[in-house]
């Protein structure tokens, strides 16, 4: 019968009365801290692997926010210098909770709009220059013919990449000022509808909803002389014109779904109270 090599850790297991010896001793601790560690780093893998975030949204809403960054530039796209007051924006304002137990990474925002329209310019106000604002979101602005309306085919989708992570069990807070790439000073506001997407861990989608808000333009229609008195068009095509992009806010505003920024409706107010103040009616 083939003799059996006995492991210094069984040998009194198999010679029973022949005592512990320290090396016996030393080498079953090892071989035990041994084993302890190597499950434990399996538990700890499998622990780590099955660590899934769950991702929602908690809350979102749309405002104005004022003095962001920005360049004036030349007619040829050129920066002349930085803007001394900066410009206002629309805003974005996101908060995700992370129920479940591991990290979430966001890592890009998409915006696929609906509708993208700049109302028409309705008279010479305004100068050559043009500014570009440090948005977080940058939307085509092409500058086409500025006494028509300009509006984007659409659906297309802007791209913003981020990173952005959610700890387990934690509310977290992040905003995104959107706008037009370029504000020349004689550009008329636009007019923004968009479904706003977060993707995350893996590929993974967010939606957050559909959000309508304004992107500013070099002027905004309403015209005041330095004493503060409004100045009424001063021809019936610029009254039409006027009217026409009252209705074409007011529509854009009673369309809007979901989340609708707070500059949206300041603006519809502030056109509809000049077209009060110089004697227009508010179209039906």
């Amino acid at each position: 019968m083939a003799a059996v090599r006995r492991l210094p850790v069984l040998r009194t297991l198999g010679e029973t009365g022949k005592p512990w010896n320290r090396a016996d001793k030393l080498t079953l601790g090892l071989g035990i801290g041994t084993l302890v560690l190597a499950a434990l780093g399996l538990w700890q893998t499998y622990s780590n692997n099955n660590k899934k975030p769950a991702l929602r949204v908690a809350a979102v809403s749309a405002a104005a926010v004022q003095n962001i960054d920005a360049q004036d530039l030349d007619q040829d796209g050129r920066v002349i210098a930085p803007n001394p007051d900066g410009v206002p924006g629309d805003r974005v304002d996101i908060t995700v909770v992370n129920s479940g137990s591991g990290e979430a990474l966001i890592s890009r925002a998409d915006l696929e709009f609906s509708v993208a329209t700049r109302l028409a310019r309705c008279r010479e106000v305004g100068g050559e220059v043009q500014i570009a604002a440090n948005y977080d979101v940058k939307v085509p602005a092409p500058w086409g013919d500025p006494f028509g309306y300009e509006s984007l085919r659409t659906p297309f989708v802007v791209e913003r990449e981020m990173r952005f992570v959610v700890a387990p069990g934690k509310h977290e807070r992040f905003t995104l000022t959107v706008g037009p790439e370029t504000i020349p000073e004689m550009s008329m506001p636009w007019l923004y509808s968009f479904t706003l997407t977060l993707r995350h861990d893996n590929g993974a989608k967010l939606e957050v909803g559909k959000v309508s808000m304004l992107g500013i333009g070099g002027q905004t229609g309403a015209v005041y002389a330095e004493d503060g008195s409004p100045v009424g068009p001063g021809s019936p095509s610029e009254r039409d014109c006027l009217r026409n992009n009252l209705k074409a806010v007011r529509m854009h505003q009673l369309a809007a779904t979901g989340i609708r920024s707070e500059a949206l409706k300041d603006y519809s107010d502030e056109l509809a109270n000049y077209a009060e103040d110089v004697g227009l009616t508010w179209p039906k």
